[in-house]
């Protein structure tokens, strides 16, 4: 087996697995949408590479992390929950996203989010 075969196997092995968690972590608790980013190496760029939500994005979009702010520790009002997380290397667990201060759309209305296409999303609407 060469070595592109071996990496094409690996790629499969590793998208098959991140599919296997998003679905089962969505299911467990009861969310209405899951992703993965994945880190990309030497740089502070987060690739989307698993969802439940949003497959049509899968490896097209990212979430870009000052290494100031890792540093910092401390995650803004409304910067986006997974950059947040990120930023702050805590896992959380949300009884209600829309309630959360560093959620992107804090503060919208329901029938504002309505509106929007993935009201859940991290990503910016001009991008989704």
């Amino acid at each position: 087996m060469s070595e592109e075969e071996d990496v094409q196997i690996t790629e499969r092995y590793l998208e098959d697995l991140l599919y296997r968690i998003v679905q089962e972590a969505n299911k467990l608790v009861g969310g209405e949408g899951c992703s993965i980013f994945l880190k990309e190496e030497g740089t502070n760029r987060y690739i989307l590479r698993e969802s439940t939500a949003l497959t049509s994005y899968l490896g097209a979009d990212s979430i870009e992390v000052p290494e100031a702010e890792i540093k910092a520790k401390k995650p803004g009002k409304g910067v986006g929950v997974t950059k947040a997380v990120i930023i702050s290397g805590d896992c959380r667990k949300f009884d209600d996203l829309k309630k959360e201060e560093m959620w992107t759309h804090q503060g919208k209305t329901d029938e504002e989010l309505r509106k929007t296409s993935y009201a859940h999303c991290e990503l910016p609407h001009d991008r989704v």
